[in-house]
């Protein structure tokens, strides 16, 4: 018995260790067949990328490109996770249908870096416009359909308090305190530590993020 439960307690962790690893690599292929959606969309809207929101349509970034290309149903009528399809990070074990609305773990698990119409990120903006599109952030993994810039407290992270009183609100972390992070270009990193930045006010000359350090991750110019 005592060699048994030897044996178990060296396999049970390598065991979840490969079922987390292969969890992390479905969410990496997932988040890049998004990224390539976004993409893909910008491209046929004459080099416009998807608004954060649709005010007119009640739609968000999400809702639009799935509705371009004709999923949104499948993904709003899901009654399986496997349905969610490249719209699912299995470790979110909350989800359970598309992401309908804004908030919550629950309506989705990626997140796209732009919250208002010219507010000079990727959602929105034009591609013309991207000086570093291997630098700039596209879209990443969070509980909100857009990681909140305003405030960088750590608010409503998940895991709770994973980066506390440092890093941007709603933002997802379940792979090791690390979240994928799908680039403009469409290569996809996985990202540890909080995703820093520096709330509303960008800094710069005429607002613009180029006095701050990473300020070409979170705004096009």
């Amino acid at each position: 018995m005592a060699l048994g439960g030897l044996l178990i307690s060296l396999i049970l962790p390598a065991y979840w260790r490969a079922m987390a690893s292969g969890r992390q690599a479905t969410c990496l292929v997932n988040i890049r067949q998004v990224g390539s959606s976004l993409i893909a969309y910008a491209a046929d809207n004459n080099g416009y990328t998807v608004l954060p929101f649709d005010a007119d349509a009640n739609l968000n970034w999400c809702g639009i490109v799935t509705k371009w290309d004709n999923t949104r149903k499948q993904l709003v009528n899901a009654t399986s996770r496997r349905e969610l399809g490249i719209w699912l990070c299995p470790e979110n074990k909350l989800q359970i249908a598309g992401r309908t609305s804004s908030v919550g773990e629950q309506a989705g698990s990626f997140t796209i870096n732009g919250w208002l119409e010219g507010d000079n990120r990727y959602a929105g903006n034009r591609t013309a416009s991207f000086v570093s599109p291997s630098k700039l952030y596209m879209v990443g993994e969070g509980i909100s359909s857009a990681i909140d810039l305003g405030s960088f407290n750590g608010g409503n992270q998940v895991p709770a308090n994973t980066y506390p009183g440092k890093g941007a609100n709603n933002a997802r972390y379940p792979h090791g305190k690390g979240m994928h992070m799908c680039f403009a270009d469409g290569h996809v990193e996985l990202l540890r530590g909080p995703l820093e930045g520096r709330g509303t006010y960008q800094g710069g000359e005429n607002n613009k993020a180029t006095s701050y350090s990473g300020g070409t991750n979170w705004h096009a110019n």
